[in-house]
């Protein structure tokens, strides 16, 4: 039974939500064997609240590259066969990893596992939960170390969404097998200046990029297979 997992979460001026998440980790039924926060370039106190939390961390620096190279320099510092992500200004429930790790241990063609989630913002004080939804995204992933790496790297798109959408388009198309499991395992933040608080056409552009890069893909195996 495989249940030694670490953490990866990316983390840019996440010092008023990056306490919380990170406890929400420490919270897990199945707690991990490593949390691994990195720091992309944050001007606020995110690096300081991290430290200051006392508890067994490892905290990487960088200069500020996007949330994409962040997860990145995380996912190439696991060392533990299989890794989980988390976005700054979620939350996960104690269950979640439990959940996701009985699944992989019980199916061994599911290459990653995610979950569903439900909205929430921060309101003076109170908190106003949302719909709840599928979310094929970092805060609910958990896949195989081995087959993160192989897949290359998470390029962050114009305008800032879409990278995750990109990345498990390859994993797909890799022939992984990626599971949805249908209970709610996450709360996500939605709040002002996340970069789902509040689409614009500048950050959709994103999406736009995903779905080009995936058509070109496409293009390219095809002209393979006719050139064979």
């Amino acid at each position: 039974m495989i249940i030694d997992y670490s953490v990866v979460i990316p983390a840019y001026n996440a010092a008023d939500t990056i306490g919380e998440a990170v406890h929400s980790v420490l919270a897990q039924s199945i707690p991990p064997a490593e949390i691994i926060v990195v720091d992309d370039g944050s001007t606020d106190q995110t690096a300081a609240v991290v430290t200051s939390l006392s508890v067994p961390i490892t905290l990487i620096q960088q200069e500020n590259k996007g949330c994409g190279e962040a997860t990145n320099t995380g996912f190439r510092a696991v060392k533990t066969p299989l890794l989980a992500s988390l976005d700054a200004d979620d939350i996960w429930l104690p269950d979640k990893m439990k959940v996701q790790l009985d699944i992989l241990n019980s199916d061994t063609d599911v290459a990653a596992i995610f979950c569903r989630a439900k909205t929430f913002r921060d309101l003076n004080g109170m908190r106003e939960f949302h719909r709840e939804a599928d979310l094929w995204a970092r805060s609910t992933m958990v896949v195989w170390t081995e087959l993160a790496l192989a897949n290359g790297k998470i390029i962050d798109p114009p305008g800032g969404l879409g990278d995750m959408i990109d990345w498990l388009g390859r994993l797909r198309e890799n022939g992984h097998v990626l599971h949805m499991h249908p209970q709610v395992l996450v709360h996500r933040r939605i709040r002002p200046g996340s970069l789902s608080y509040a689409r614009t056409e500048e950050s959709n552009r994103g999406y736009v990029f995903a779905a080009r890069q995936a058509i070109l893909r496409r293009r390219a195996a095809s002209k393979t297979q006719q050139d064979g």
